[in-house]
């Protein structure tokens, strides 16, 4: 399931185009380190100021950790957004997830007195974590790039296809996390949410400022890339190396549809701001 969702976004890229990405230093450059330092640096610090207990404070480590998801790509899209930075930064994220997502797990939790203790009690092999997300995501994503860039019209046909499963995919996946925790989600309505969801709103907020250094439509590609992490890789490291961690789990159950709701309202909010209609 995960893999056709990184595959989503694979399939457009031809390897030509990541040199290309390149050339705009910049804007690749400040949306890397947005996602892959700076957003897990503003995790720790909500952290930090509320001193959440550990298992919801490593259930953000994870998700504000993870790479971005293809629904930025999609969201990026509706908002006439830049799809080509969009899909560049989701790519060049997941090129480094699976070196950067287990060590800023792991290094942010180790910083933070209650998940550090809650972590020594895992014995967590770290070169199985580092495996685990390369298969997850390094497969797929060298795969799309390699029909993209040497099959396109086998590419182009598969891409017909792609999004439909990649999208139900991800149903299945918050359907299948409902069926399953649907207690422990009505329970947490008034507990973890409002956390989730200020959080998700924390993360679009860092990537609109960064962005303004940035044109207006990178500047709304980037809310995005940072608000739309890939939840579904979250849950299943957490199923696989946390498993007794049932509030982290139910972290990525709520982030995989706060985003989509706040991605959304963002999308209608661009459509009526002058600021952003002066960027056409």
């Amino acid at each position: 399931m995960l893999a056709s969702l990184v595959l989503t976004v694979s399939i457009k890229i031809d390897y030509k185009e990541l040199f290309e990405a390149t050339k705009d230093f910049k804007a690749l450059i400040l949306g890397i380190i947005t996602q892959i330092f700076l957003l897990p640096l503003l995790t720790f610090i909500v952290v930090s100021v509320f001193s959440l207990n550990a298992q919801l404070a490593i259930g953000l480590f994870i998700v504000g950790s993870c790479c971005g998801g293809s629904l930025s790509n999609i969201f990026t899209d509706l908002s006439n957004g830049d799809i080509k930075y969009s899909v560049l930064l989701t790519s060049f994220t997941s090129i480094l997830g699976p070196f950067t997502i287990p060590s800023n797990i792991l290094f942010w939790s180790s910083l933070y007195p209650p998940t550090k203790e809650i972590l020594s009690s895992f014995n967590i092999n770290i070169w199985e974590m580092y495996l685990n997300i390369f298969l997850t995501l390094g497969i797929p994503l060298v795969f799309g790039i390699y029909l993209r860039s040497f099959h396109k019209n086998l590419a182009d046909q598969v891409n017909l296809h792609l999004r439909k499963v990649a999208l139900g995919s991800m149903g299945l996946i918050i359907i299948g996390m409902s069926v399953k925790y649907w207690q422990d989600a009505l329970i947490s309505i008034y507990t973890i949410l409002p956390i989730v969801f200020s959080h998700n709103i924390l993360a679009m907020t860092l990537g609109f400022l960064i962005g303004l250094f940035l044109t207006k439509q990178k500047q709304k590609t980037l809310v995005y890339e940072v608000g739309v992490q890939n939840s579904g890789l979250g849950a299943a490291l957490v199923f696989q190396f946390f498993p007794e961690l049932r509030v982290a789990l139910i972290v990525c159950f709520w982030w995989s549809i706060v985003h989509v709701l706040n991605s959304y309202l963002f999308l209608k909010m661009t459509q009526k701001m002058k600021y952003f209609k002066q960027s056409h």
